[in-house]
């Protein structure tokens, strides 16, 4: 299951200051995302969204392979968390990766700066 919110994220931001909208995005994510736990690539995952997504994960049971090239986001970032159900990779979304993974949710942008 490919999960594609690349643009996303801006909107997602502006709408929770006025409201709940990133709750009942969270909320449209999980029913995506199988009950059982498995294995989720948070592409963009170092970042102040990805995180949040990441620790949400990690917290449900799942484990969580976070692709990041950090030209935004941060390492320390991900710090906090569980270290047996992370692993953390730098990496650029504008080149291939190849993972096993059961989701995958993007949240990087290579428009990014």
């Amino acid at each position: 299951m490919i999960i594609d919110t690349c643009c996303v994220p801006y909107v997602i931001v502006f709408e929770a200051k006025i409201g709940q909208r990133a709750k009942q995005v969270w909320e449209w994510i999980a029913m995506r995302i199988i009950e059982d736990k498995h294995r989720v690539l948070v592409a963009g995952g170092a970042g102040f969204l990805g995180t949040h997504l990441v620790e949400k994960l990690i917290l449900d049971g799942h484990e969580v392979l976070v692709a990041d090239n950090f030209s935004t986001g941060r390492k320390s970032n991900l710090e906090r968390f569980d270290s047996s159900r992370l692993e953390v990779l730098r990496h650029d979304v504008n080149f291939p990766l190849y993972v096993e993974v059961d989701s995958i949710i993007n949240l990087a942008s290579p428009a990014s700066p």
